[in-house]
């Protein structure tokens, strides 16, 4: 699979959030995420985090590189990207996702991070 495709992945979980569907970004995360934590708690965590930054302005990829299994984390293929993101009340912000490879080969978030 391409770089191009892991940010498509990214971008495309990325989105869910942009538009505050919480519940999708969850639901298409990856098992791995999904057994850390429940809908309704990543909801509120998600919400808290993204809801004061306002409206997204702009995002552009700024790395991606494969890595091994985060701490904690079952063994896998892992890929972590990093953009470079512009929301209305924070000009400047990066934003990591990393996603995991399923079993049926999809890879899909299994972490996000923002500051």
């Amino acid at each position: 699979m391409s770089d191009s495709v892991h940010s498509v992945r990214a971008r495309t979980w990325l989105e869910f959030a942009d538009l505050q569907d919480y519940e999708s970004t969850w639901a298409s995360s990856s098992s791995v995420f999904q057994s850390a934590i429940e809908m309704d708690d990543w909801r509120e965590k998600l919400q808290a985090a993204r809801s004061p930054l306002g409206a997204m302005k702009s995002r552009e990829l700024d790395s991606i590189e494969p890595l091994g299994s985060p701490d904690g984390a079952p063994d896998g293929n892992y890929m972590r990207l990093v953009f470079n993101s512009s929301f209305e009340n924070k000009t400047a912000a990066q934003e990591t996702i990393t996603l995991f490879e399923e079993n049926d080969g999809h890879w899909r978030a299994a972490g996000y991070f923002i500051k």
